[in-house]
């Protein structure tokens, strides 16, 4: 088995954490992979929530129950393909303790340079067992009270693991909103260390995407370019430069 340092080596493997629900953890994910694809890198996002969003975003309700049945028939399905370029690890139901996660995850650690880990919004067993996996952390939040105060303790959960942050992010801003504005400025200034400043402003795209399980790249077709992908791109280019 892989040890974490060995796996690090190979895949630069990211768990993308909030104990928060609703901060777009998977929305993270989907178009920080996509982007990173985009740049010519090879990319496989995990899909560790039993909801199974993330894979449903990239494809539809069918293959989540194709994933269902494989586990159901003792092991979970190899990566599959999308058109993005990214490939998507289904690990949404299969059940298992902490070191097998991690040896399903490092198991495809020599043919990607990025994997990132799409966590459940609490700290159970998968998000532990994808922060085990890991060997960076990157924390999508919100301008709010709720969604804001658990970071410390994330960091504080990240640094037990010996993982490097690659960086705060906020999401679903709106910088019109007196309380977004405020609690951007106190975020970045409370954790200056790991802030990015490209915020990810509010978008029809994401939602009117995944109600047609499409990422937010595919679904939007017009020529002006939009500010929320913008910003997902632009996070993509800071993770290649950490």
């Amino acid at each position: 088995m892989r040890t974490k340092q060995a796996a690090a080596e190979l895949a630069k493997i990211i768990a993308v954490v909030n104990n928060k629900g609703g901060v777009g953890k998977t929305t993270a994910a989907v178009h920080i992979g996509c982007a990173l694809a985009a740049l010519g890198k090879r990319v496989l996002c995990v899909d560790m929530d039993t909801q199974a969003n993330l894979a449903q975003n990239f494809f539809s309700r069918k293959f989540v129950n194709t994933a269902i049945k494989a586990v159901q028939n003792g092991s979970p399905l190899p990566p599959e393909h999308h058109s993005s370029g990214v490939d998507v690890l289904t690990l949404s139901f299969y059940e298992a303790d902490e070191e097998e996660y991690r040896a399903a995850i490092h198991a495809y650690a020599s043919e990607y340079e990025y994997i990132l880990i799409d966590s459940p919004p609490s700290l159970e067993k998968r998000t532990l067992s994808a922060l085990k996996a890991s060997s960076f952390v990157l924390i999508p939040t919100e301008a709010e009270q709720f969604a804001f105060s658990g970071i410390s303790n994330l960091l504080q959960l990240a640094a037990s693991y010996n993982l490097h942050i690659l960086g705060v992010f906020i999401n679903k801003y709106d910088p019109k909103k007196q309380v977004h504005k405020a609690f951007r400025s106190f975020i970045a200034d409370q954790f200056s260390q790991f802030f990015l400043e490209d915020s990810i402003p509010t978008s029809t795209v994401f939602p009117n995407a995944q109600a047609e399980n499409k990422t937010g790249f595919e679904f939007y077709t017009q020529k002006k370019p939009n500010a929320a992908l913008e910003a997902y791109q632009a996070i993509a280019h800071s993770i290649i430069a950490a």
